[in-house]
Protein backbone atom coordinates (compact mmCIF):
# COMPACT_ATOMS: atom_id res chain seq x y z
CA UNK A 1 0.00 0.00 0.00
CA UNK A 2 2.88 2.25 0.71
CA UNK A 3 3.06 2.68 -3.72
CA UNK A 4 -0.69 3.63 -4.08
CA UNK A 5 -1.12 7.19 -4.83
CA UNK A 6 -5.03 8.24 -5.04
CA UNK A 7 -3.72 11.29 -6.52
CA UNK A 8 -1.41 10.19 -9.39
CA UNK A 9 -2.46 11.16 -12.86
CA UNK A 10 -2.28 8.81 -15.60
CA UNK A 11 -2.44 8.95 -19.35
CA UNK A 12 -5.83 8.06 -20.76
CA UNK A 13 -4.53 4.76 -21.84
CA UNK A 14 -3.30 3.92 -18.38
CA UNK A 15 -6.66 4.75 -16.73
CA UNK A 16 -9.26 1.94 -15.50
CA UNK A 17 -12.46 2.38 -17.37
CA UNK A 18 -15.15 2.16 -14.78
CA UNK A 19 -19.33 2.00 -16.18
CA UNK A 20 -21.94 3.93 -14.24
CA UNK A 21 -24.80 1.92 -13.26
CA UNK A 22 -27.53 4.59 -12.16
CA UNK A 23 -29.06 3.45 -8.90
CA UNK A 24 -25.94 0.56 -8.42
CA UNK A 25 -22.96 1.94 -8.84
CA UNK A 26 -19.53 2.64 -10.64
CA UNK A 27 -17.20 -0.22 -12.04
CA UNK A 28 -16.33 -2.74 -9.16
CA UNK A 29 -18.03 -0.27 -6.67
CA UNK A 30 -21.33 -0.35 -5.41
CA UNK A 31 -23.36 2.33 -3.06
CA UNK A 32 -23.47 0.59 -0.05
CA UNK A 33 -19.89 -0.91 0.21
CA UNK A 34 -18.18 -0.46 3.81
CA UNK A 35 -14.79 0.76 4.06
CA UNK A 36 -13.34 -2.44 3.29
CA UNK A 37 -14.83 -3.62 0.86
CA UNK A 38 -14.39 -0.75 -0.47
CA UNK A 39 -10.82 -0.60 -0.56
CA UNK A 40 -10.56 -4.67 -1.59
CA UNK A 41 -12.47 -3.57 -5.19
CA UNK A 42 -10.30 -0.77 -5.64
CA UNK A 43 -6.95 -2.76 -4.74
CA UNK A 44 -5.74 -1.38 -2.05
CA UNK A 45 -6.55 -4.09 0.33
CA UNK A 46 -6.41 -7.93 0.12
CA UNK A 47 -8.33 -9.89 1.34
Amino acid sequence: MADWNPWAVKSDTERDRREFTPLHGVGSLVFGMDLLQTAAALGVLRR
